[in-house]
């Protein structure tokens, strides 16, 4: 409190000199004027500035609905090592692990296809954001361990995306899972057995009452995995593309009260 209001009467006292005392004492009016039009420019451009930045490209990750516009950051060099949030998960056959920089390529080639990018936030991007998005993920989410995001192995091949995370819809208040298999491994049960491993880590690990997964209406293949593993349905969304999203839930049952007598 008391460092903030120095800054404050510091930076008045500047402005008093560079706008009043240092001007010739026959032009006050003309140096006024010149130095207050850098507040208005600021005052006028800043608004946009943050709407072009901060709000529009805002957190990363994938998902039905979201705003995960890829920023045109610079290439980070990815360490693996600053990733506490994302563990490495195991199931029958999958390996869950952070990503490292050889996965760029499969990574971009994953949601570059069509049938999964479509699924993906707001649709196939081009190749040049979605490699901004592969290093948005070492640049923001790793290094300030916002939530786990893994590359998804099968028989130490890279065959998807997974992530569980705070839910960015406004009308959601909850985590919910992210998950997309390459077409070359549909048909094998996976995308039910990756769903599984995501739901457990959120219920058992986390200790969430609620898992959540937000999924387009059309895409039925994951609507019927999530069903499968005892997800129910709760809100459908309209969006504004004219698609309609589902609200899809995994509640931990509620303890059976012991028999008495």
């Amino acid at each position: 409190m008391c460092r903030a209001r120095y800054g404050r009467s510091a930076g008045r006292g500047c402005c008093w000199t560079l706008g009043y005392e240092l001007a010739d004492a026959r032009a006050h009016g003309v140096y006024q004027g010149v130095f207050n039009s850098g507040t208005a420019i600021g005052l006028m451009t800043g608004p946009a500035l943050v709407t072009l930045t901060a709000v529009r490209h805002g957190p990363v990750g994938l998902g039905r609905g979201r705003t995960s516009q890829p920023s045109g950051c610079r290439a980070v060099t990815p360490a693996p090592s600053v990733t506490p949030m994302t563990p490495v998960l195991r199931s029958a056959r999958l390996r869950l692990s952070p990503y490292v920089a050889a996965d760029e390529g499969q990574f971009v080639a994953l949601l570059q296809d069509e049938a999964v990018g479509r699924w993906f936030g707001d649709g196939t991007q081009s190749a040049e954001q979605t490699h901004a998005l592969f290093r948005r993920i070492f640049s923001l989410v790793y290094a300030e361990n916002h939530f786990p995001i893994w590359a998804v192995r099968h028989e130490g091949r890279y065959v998807g995306h997974a992530e569980i995370k705070p839910s960015p819809e406004t009308w959601l208040d909850g985590h919910e899972i992210v998950y997309g298999l390459s077409r070359d491994s549909w048909g094998l049960g996976l995308g039910t057995e990756l769903a599984g491993l995501l739901t457990s880590y959120g219920h058992e690990t986390l200790a969430l009452a609620e898992v959540h997964a937000t999924v387009d209406a059309q895409n039925t293949a994951s609507l019927a995995v999530l069903k499968r593993l005892g997800y129910t349905q709760g809100r459908a969304v309209p969006e504004d593309n004219g698609r309609t999203t589902l609200l899809m839930t995994s509640r931990v049952p509620a303890p059976r009260p012991t028999d008495i007598g």
